[in-house]
């Protein structure tokens, strides 16, 4: 039984790689390209609730967080509230809750949202994962249309492949 053991250990000893995860998410690929246009106050968006804590890591603890579920900025950047979460979810108001995000920003500061890529349709269908990409839509379109925005940038110009999850961000800065 030891050496068993010991072969085991030993086979995954020489290659490591093809037992572990590859790369889980792309946000630190986001915050390398985006990360240095923003600035202590800015405003980052979770498209997938979820994944705010590693935006905050990421992007650091000077900058101001929210996700689509409530749309107010967050206490706590590194903890989601799970109580009750897919019925305040259900019961939220993109349109306004964009807007009062917006109307958080002064001229000259930003607003970075990240979204989950939700193309593949069919990993999205449990009630959660369907409001997460149906409100990461919506969002996304409230961003997009929203006057006192003007489009800076977006990320990640190149896509290494996650092998979990995959996002886009784009950076808005609020014009007037």
């Amino acid at each position: 039984m030891g050496i068993a053991v010991l072969a085991i250990t030993v086979f995954f000893w020489l290659a490591p790689g093809q037992y572990t995860g590859g790369v889980k998410s792309d946000i630190r690929d986001i915050a390398a390209e985006l990360g240095p246009q923003l600035r202590p106050g800015d405003l980052v968006v979770s498209g997938q609730p979820e994944q705010m804590p590693a935006l905050a890591y990421y992007f650091g603890p000077d900058k101001r967080y929210a996700h689509t579920v409530e749309g107010k900025i967050q206490r706590d950047a590194y903890v989601l509230d799970w109580r009750d979460a897919v019925d305040r979810y259900q019961k939220g108001d993109p349109s306004g809750d964009v807007a009062k995000l917006v109307a958080s920003l002064q001229p000259g500061q930003h607003v970075l949202f990240v979204r989950p890529f939700t193309e593949g349709v069919s990993n999205w269908k449990a009630p959660w994962t369907k409001l997460v990409r149906r409100r990461s839509a919506q969002w996304g379109h409230y961003f997009a249309t929203n006057r006192g925005l003007k489009r800076v940038g977006v990320a990640p110009k190149f896509y290494r492949g996650a092998t979990t999850v995959g996002n886009s961000a784009v950076l808005y800065v609020r014009t007037g």
